[in-house]
């Protein structure tokens, strides 16, 4: 009984740490490079994260392995989103008269734009904390679990 509530306690402040930096990492609105072309560098590496997660979920097949894919992909559509929102951000002031196409709008708003997809992006976001919160957790327990064994 000790031995679970040590690995439980263990395991919760390790998720925690681990979705921090996960989050850091990979989100587009938290900066880690003082570079300008950093939503291009989140998106690769937010891409490099989702092969990751395919490769997990195809030599393991567990519950965490899965929830790590299916956190990995909104993130991977929000980075796409900000790359895209950057680039229609560009074109839009560095041409002049200004050229806007209303599928881009679309699929890419400003922040005075309502679009479907922004909003189905943000449940998104809240679906991929879950997930990873979930993935993290299970992953962790498991792992501090299996080696707080007496020997």
């Amino acid at each position: 009984m000790l031995k679970r509530i040590l690995a439980v306690s263990i395991g919760l402040v390790a998720t925690i740490v681990a979705l921090a930096i996960y989050w850091i990492i990979f989100m587009p609105w938290l900066h880690f490079l003082p570079t300008r072309n950093e939503p291009w560098i989140k998106l690769a590496v937010a891409l490099i994260g989702l092969l990751l997660a395919i490769h997990f979920f195809v030599r393991w097949r567990s519950w965490p392995a899965v929830l790590l894919l299916l956190g990995s992909i909104p993130v991977v559509l929000v980075n796409i989103s900000m790359v895209g929102w950057e680039w229609r951000m560009t074109r839009y002031y560095s041409t002049s008269p200004p050229v806007d196409d209303p599928r881009l709008a679309f699929f890419f708003p400003s922040d005075n734009e309502h679009s479907v997809i922004n909003t189905i992006l943000h449940y998104f976001i809240y679906f991929s904390a879950a997930c990873l919160l979930i993935a993290f957790f299970r992953f962790f327990l498991g792992v501090f679990d299996r080696h707080l064994t007496k020997r």
